[in-house]
C-alpha cells in the first residue's frame, strides 16, 4: 500500500513524524512526506530512514476566503450553542446544499450583493459587524459555500497514486476541505488523526468529511456522529497519538505529600486557586509545584513573581514555547512532574486528562472568578468535551473555592477513594492497544470499508 502524510502546520505532528512511527510505517509500506512549501525547511525526517521514505514539497495555500468561511460558521454556531458549536452545520450544511435565504430578487442584484459582502470581508476582521448580524453572516456563509462547491480541485496536488492519504489534525484546517474533495475524486481515501482532547467538538468543521476519523474514544465517537455527522464505519476509536507514550501507569500514592497545580491555557484567575490550594496545603507540610500551561494567555493573574515563594515553578513558559512555534508536547519533564505528584489539581484541560489517564488522582478547579469569562467554570460547563469528565465515577470537580478547599483537604487524609488509571477514563479514550497498534492493523486490512 501507498500512504501519503500531509503535513500542512507543525502543530501535532511531533508523533507522526518521529522514527519509531515512520519506521513502523515503512517496513511494509511506500510512504511518501507531503509537506507545504512554507514550512518545508522546518520538517526535519529521521537522517536513518532516508531512502526508504519520500519526501515532497507542494505549493499549496489555502484560499483566505475558505478561513473567513471557516470563521463564519465556528461564530455562527457559538452564539447559537456554546457546546455544540458546530450543530446547525448538518441543518444547513453537511453533505447536502447549505441553507439559501428566499430572497425574491434577480439574479443580478443578488450577486450584486455578494460582491458588496465579498468585498466588505476583506476591510473587515471575522468578528467585526458584518459577523455579529445573523442574517448577514448566513448569506456570508452562503455566499462562500457557493464558492466552495464551484472550486476547480483539478488544481489541487495529485493523490491517485496513494491508496490512503493521513492528515495530523490540529482541528481547524479549512484547506483540507478542498483536499479531501480532490482525494475522492481521484479514488483515494483520507484519514483524519484528531490529536487533541478537545478537536473533534469545539474546533472542528467538515464540511466536506474525510473518509475516515480517528477519535479519542466512545464519547468523542459520539460526537463525531451527532455532531458532523459520520457514520459508524467512519469512525475510528483509537485514542489520541500523543498518548502512546503514557501507556505504562506511574506509581501512585494514598496519602498526599506532594501536589501540582497544572495552569489553564485561557485567562483564569490560578493564583486564587493556588492560595486557595496553599492554605490547605500547608496546614498539613504538602509541598505545591506549579506548571503554568505552556502556551497561557499572559495576564496579571498568571504573574509569577507576585506567587508564594514556597510554590515551585516547574515547566517551559508561554514566551519560551511561542518562540519555537510549538506545542505542549508530552515531554520528560512533565512525565517528571506527574511522577514528583501525589494529587494533581487544576481547570479542566488535556493536561488534566493526561494525569488520570497515567494513574494520578485529580481535582478539577472549575471555579468561577469575577474576572474571566474563560475560567475554569463556564469552559467545564461551556464545552462538549469537558463534560465528559462526568463519566469518571467519583472524580472530584470544584466549582467555587470553598468546594476547592474541601477537596483538597479531604486528599489531605486520604487519597484510597480518588479514582484514577486508565479504567477511569474508558469512556473519554480508548485503551485496549496503543494507537501505532490500531493504526498498523488498520492500513493492513486493504478490505477494511
Amino acid at each position: 500500500m501507498r500512504l501519503a502524510i500531509v503535513i500542512t502546520d507543525l502543530r501535532h505532528t511531533r508523533w507522526w513524524l518521529s522514527e519509531e512511527v515512520l519506521s513502523a510505517i515503512a517496513r511494509k509500506h511506500e510512504l511518501e512526506i507531503l509537506i507545504d512549501s512554507r514550512i518545508s525547511e522546518e520538517v526535519l525526517l529521521p537522517s536513518r530512514l532516508a531512502g526508504l521514505i519520500e519526501k515532497t514539497v507542494f505549493n499549496y495555500q489555502e484560499p483566505a476566503w475558505l478561513l473567513n468561511l471557516f470563521h463564519l460558521i465556528w461564530i455562527d454556531a457559538r452564539r447559537t450553542n456554546v457546546s455544540f458549536r458546530t450543530k446547525y452545520i448538518r441543518e444547513f450544511i453537511g453533505d447536502v446544499k447549505i441553507w439559501q435565504p428566499t430572497l425574491s430578487l434577480r439574479s443580478r442584484v443578488l450577486h450584486a450583493l455578494g460582491r458588496i459582502w465579498e468585498v466588505s470581508f476583506r476591510f473587515l476582521k471575522p468578528k467585526f459587524l458584518l459577523t455579529f448580524f445573523p442574517p448577514t453572516r448566513k448569506l456570508g456563509i452562503w455566499f462562500l459555500a457557493n464558492r466552495l462547491s464551484k472550486f476547480d480541485i483539478s488544481q489541487l496536488p495529485d493523490f491517485s497514486r496513494h491508496s490512503l492519504v493521513i492528515f495530523p489534525s490540529i482541528g481547524y484546517e479549512p484547506g483540507s476541505w478542498l483536499l479531501f474533495e480532490r482525494i475522492r475524486a481521484q479514488g483515494s481515501r483520507s484519514l483524519v488523526a484528531i490529536d487533541n482532547w478537545d478537536n473533534v467538538s469545539s474546533k472542528s468543521i467538515y464540511i466536506r468529511k474525510p473518509s475516515f476519523i480517528s477519535v479519542p474514544g466512545p464519547k468523542s465517537a459520539e460526537t463525531a456522529r451527532e455532531l458532523h455527522g459520520f457514520s459508524n464505519e467512519q469512525i475510528l476509536e483509537w485514542g489520541m497519538p500523543k498518548f502512546d507514550i503514557l501507556r505504562s501507569q506511574l506509581e501512585s500514592s494514598d496519602s498526599l505529600r506532594r501536589l501540582l497545580y497544572v495552569g489553564y491555557s485561557q485567562p483564569h484567575d490560578e493564583h486564587r486557586s493556588l492560595e486557595t490550594v496553599l492554605r490547605v496545603a500547608s496546614e498539613k507540610d504538602v509541598e505545591v509545584s506549579y506548571r503554568p500551561h505552556p502556551l497561557r494567555k499572559h495576564t496579571r493573574f498568571t504573574e509569577e513573581s507576585s506567587l508564594d515563594s514556597r510554590i515551585q515553578i516547574r515547566g517551559k513558559s508561554g514566551s519560551e514555547m511561542r518562540s519555537t512555534g510549538g506545542h505542549p508536547p508530552l515531554d520528560s519533564s512533565y512525565a517528571a512532574d506527574l511522577e514528583w505528584a501525589d494529587l494533581v489539581v487544576g481547570p479542566p484541560t488535556t493536561l488534566l486528562l493526561e494525569a488520570l489517564f497515567v494513574g494520578k488522582p485529580i481535582v478539577v478547579d472549575a471555579t468561577l472568578d469575577s474576572h474571566h469569562r474563560s475560567s475554569g467554570f463556564y469552559a467545564f460547563h461551556g464545552y462538549k468535551h469537558m463534560q465528559e469528565l462526568l463519566t469518571v465515577h467519583g472524580i472530584r470537580i470544584a466549582e467555587d473555592y470553598i468546594q476547592l478547599e474541601k477537596h483538597v483537604s479531604d486528599a489531605t487524609n486520604s487519597l484510597a477513594d480518588f479514582p484514577r488509571g486508565q479504567e477511569s477514563v474508558r469512556d473519554i479514550l480508548a485503551r485496549d492497544k496503543s494507537y501505532l497498534s490500531s493504526f498498523l492493523s488498520f492500513i493492513e486490512n486493504p478490505n477494511h470499508p
